[in-house]
């Protein structure tokens, strides 16, 4: 049985804490939160958990095979580093850090410490965008020509502290939400050459951005963010164009994903791509399985006693320097070539 400790009971905090619910190889020790005011949280399943308010008090005590990590971007190096420095594999919600020296250091101590750690680019994972890549990989409709990504919310609310509207914990939409679709692009494609980017700043940090990613033979774009009203809610999608067909996704229309094949084109029929680790989905997280997915991943690949080779921090890396040439060519209104 694997231990879990989570730190952060919000939202993502909470999401986690369902799908560990739902696997019966993992056991939640403890909650971290120093918001929490009761000295016990009642799970779903019945089962009450010791509230905790710091990592270094709850570690010795709860003994977690890993530390799942749901807090402020800004907390993500330092608490990792305790993490680390205690030798319990680390799953990090996303962005990795706010800046390339905090996910280096993060990546150093975690080879020092010999542990394994992922971070939720989740995306990665998410049957419709699996499904996708399935079609890139194989060229099922020949290459791959042009594809744009987009990723709308409306304006975060409740969030402890506000902390997403702080520029220095969290600098904005395109660090917290559009690097979501940066990272795919790159599980996809790679590391492009470079990117132009325009974008939206305010009090918060950069709230919209819209880039296109240069790459040799396919066009590809992105742009989303959360400086729309918060009435208006969550809406992601991307639109691809093949050389025998196009796929349409949206999570706005029914069906979500449509095909619109070419004449002779071969049919295309969506099957999600879930279920490989054999644990069950808690009914509560119906349009999650992306969270659900991921989390089986990562604790699938501990239990193996397997590097985790999606997600890594590595690759987490790559994608926040993306991303972060993204905001500079914003900055700057020119392309930034990526090094």
């Amino acid at each position: 049985m694997k231990r879990v400790l989570i730190v952060g009971y919000g939202f993502m905090g909470r999401t986690h804490a369902l799908v560990y619910q739902g696997m019966s190889s993992v056991s939640i020790v403890g909650i971290v939160d120093s918001y929490l005011k009761e000295k016990e949280v009642l799970l779903e399943n019945g089962l009450k958990i010791p509230v905790f308010s710091d990592l270094e008090s709850a570690l010795p005590i709860t003994d977690p095979t890993f530390v799942d990590l749901c807090v402020p971007t800004d907390l993500h190096v330092s608490l990792g580093l305790k993490v680390f420095e205690a030798g319990k594999h680390l799953f990090c919600e996303k962005p990795i850090a706010l800046d390339l020296q905090g996910a280096t250091l993060l990546e150093e101590a975690r080879q020092k410490a010999g542990v394994q750690a992922m971070v939720g680019h989740c995306i990665r994972f998410w049957p419709e965008y699996r499904f996708f890549a399935k079609l890139v990989r194989e060229k099922t409709w020949g290459a791959l020509r042009s594809v744009s990504f987009r990723r709308y919310a409306g304006r975060p609310q409740g969030a402890a502290q506000n902390w997403v509207s702080d520029p220095a914990r969290c600098n904005g939409a395109a660090l917290d939400l559009h690097i979501h679709d940066t990272d795919f692009i790159l599980s996809l494609l790679g590391t492009p050459e470079s990117v132009t980017s325009r974008g939206i700043h305010e009090s918060s940090g950069w709230n919209w951005i819209a880039t296109d990613y240069h790459y040799q033979g396919v066009v590809v774009r992105a742009e989303g963010g959360w400086n729309l009203p918060a009435s208006w809610g969550f809406e992601m999608s991307f639109r691809a164009v093949f050389e025998k067909g196009a796929v349409d996704y949206s999570t706005a229309q029914t069906p979500a994903i449509r095909f619109f094949p070419e004449a002779g084109a071969v049919p295309i029929e969506y099957q999600a791509l879930t279920g490989e680790s054999g644990a069950s989905v808690n009914s509560n997280l119906a349009g999650f399985s992306g969270y659900v997915e991921t989390l089986k991943y990562f604790v699938n690949q501990i239990e193996k006693n397997q590097s985790i080779e999606e997600s890594t921090l590595s690759q987490a890396m790559e994608s926040l320097k993306v991303t972060l040439a993204e905001i500079r060519s914003a900055q700057e209104g020119k392309s930034i070539l990526i090094s």
